[in-house]
């Protein structure tokens, strides 16, 4: 939004409009209203009013961006230059800011409070008048202390301490400088004065602090230089020529540079870097934790497989298997140098892990039903010798 608001080249324009215009997100095309984003197309559509092109990509921009009051719309004053493209020769510009500002028409305005306007010769007054009170209040208070001197004045002294000499002899002896003549007189610097590289300023509460140019700050005023490295210098000032052709090379590199894929319109521009850093962030991971990653990325598709046993098997051992085979694959895997990206499989490792875990389920499926086979031939055999004579020893089995 702040490269199409200084933009001035109309090609650089539709490019920066054509991205508007195929983002599907809502987050961003809030963000896009939140950015002044009404002010900044009115002067786009005001600078290229005569271009239909250019007018159809805003007209269509301004139909997607979400409405919920007219505030905004009112402030930016877009709608009166909407309102000039009603009386356009193209039908179809005529067609959109009619619709447009028809749907505009039917919003409504939030209130705001409004800002209170105060007069300066106001303002003015009203400190002469805390000036006052503060003058005063001062005058209150020592009045009542010399009240309370005076108090204090009448009541009984004790004995004084002596308070030396009167005279204007000296009380150092003759030979204190030895002979020596008095040392120079050096003159003290003057009281606000701080050691160089130090400044001073006052904070909300009224309370003075002192700091220096490295952004180091004290309470306590400081009596040493600050030793620090002089200020860096002034940035470098970009032309609006270098700026442009800025804009221009990272449009060409952004191009060169883009997939062969067209990215889904759900994405949003920020899934590419939270993408990069995460495969960043898993190289410094241990192995331990690689291998927690990899067991993660591995087991939505043998839960596809153990999804298909439910009611053949039991729960219980349902979670048992999937567990055990998911540790296998893992410590095989990593034992193998077959992991490169812990947090995706290609297609061909999922068909290999799908088929593994379904040869893993039928051979269990397979003994538990003989199992069960066996153990109903058992109850039925023990069901059949139960008539059997008490005397006589059982049949072994």
């Amino acid at each position: 939004m702040a490269t199409l608001m200084q933009c001035k080249e109309k090609w650089i324009a539709v490019k920066l409009l054509s991205r508007l215009q195929r983002c599907e997100d809502d987050r961003v095309r809030n963000r896009v209203v939140k950015m002044h984003g009404y002010r900044i197309l009115n002067t786009a559509l005001s600078t290229w009013l005569e271009d239909v092109n250019v007018a159809l990509q805003i007209l269509d921009i301004l139909n997607k961006l979400p409405r919920l009051t007219r505030n905004k719309i009112q402030d930016s004053k877009i709608d009166d230059t909407v309102g000039k493209l009603t009386s356009s020769s193209d039908e179809r510009v005529r067609t959109q800011s009619t619709a447009i500002l028809e749907a505009w028409s039917k919003l409504e305005i939030a209130y705001r409070i409004p800002r209170i306007k105060r007069d300066p010769n106001a303002v003015v007054a009203e400190r002469r008048l805390e000036r006052q009170d503060r003058r005063e209040s001062t005058r209150e208070r020592s009045r009542s202390r010399s009240k309370s001197r005076s108090k204090s004045a009448d009541a009984p002294r004790g004995p004084t301490a002596p308070t030396g000499p009167r005279g204007n002899v000296s009380q150092r002896a003759s030979g204190f400088y030895q002979g020596q003549s008095r040392p120079p007189f050096r003159p003290r610097p003057p009281f606000n004065s701080l050691p160089p590289g130090w400044f001073e300023a006052v904070a909300a509460n009224g309370t003075t602090y002192y700091y220096n140019a490295t952004g180091a700050t004290t309470w306590q005023r400081p009596t040493l230089p600050a030793t620090a490295a002089p200020p860096p210098p002034p940035p470098k000032v970009i032309s609006d020529q270098q700026a442009l052709q800025d804009i221009i090379k990272s449009i060409v590199i952004s191009k060169s540079a883009a997939p062969t894929e067209r990215p889904s319109a759900s994405a949003t521009p920020a899934d590419t870097p939270k993408k990069a850093n995460k495969v960043e962030k898993w190289r410094s991971y241990p192995e331990e934790k690689k291998k927690k990653l990899y067991e993660n990325t591995l087991f939505p598709h043998i839960k596809y497989v153990m999804d298909k046993f439910k009611g053949k098997l039991p729960k219980e051992d349902i979670k048992r298997f999937g567990k055990e085979i998911a540790k296998k694959l893992v410590n095989s895997d990593f034992k193998r140098g077959r992991v490169t990206d812990p947090t995706q499989i290609t297609s061909t490792q999922e068909r290999q892990v799908k088929k593994y875990v379904k040869d893993f389920f039928d051979k269990a499926l397979a003994k538990k039903r003989e199992h069960d086979k066996n153990k109903a031939e058992r109850k039925a055999r023990e069901s059949g010798g139960g008539g059997t004579p008490a005397g006589s020893p059982p049949s072994a089995l």
